[in-house]
C-alpha cells in the first residue's frame, strides 16, 4: 500500500509497515513490530487484535487476486 523501504533495512516476522511509510536505511525492525510514518518509526508492539486482522487479510487479498485472474470482476465505469 505504497510503504517503501530503503536500502539495507532489516524487517523482522509479523511486522506491520504502515502504507505510505518510508523505512530509513539500516532500520533493523524486529518481529512482531509496527512501523509508521515518514520517517517510519517503530511506535509498538503488534497485538492479537492486529494479528488476527493480518492474517484475515492476507486470506483476503488472495481470494481478490484469484478472482481477479479467473476475470470475476467487472470493469469500472466512470
Amino acid at each position: 500500500m505504497g510503504a517503501t523501504l530503503l536500502s539495507r533495512t532489516v524487517i523482522g516476522q509479523e511486522c506491520l509497515i504502515a502504507a505510505g511509510a518510508v523505512v530509513a536505511p539500516d532500520l533493523v525492525v524486529p518481529d512482531r513490530m509496527v512501523v509508521m510514518g515518514v520517517p517510519g518509526k517503530i511506535v509498538r508492539p503488534i497485538n492479537d487484535a492486529d494479528l488476527q486482522y493480518m492474517r484475515w487479510l492476507r486470506g483476503h487479498y488472495v481470494e481478490l487476486a484469484e478472482k481477479y485472474i479467473r476475470g470475476e470482476f467487472e470493469p469500472e465505469s466512470y
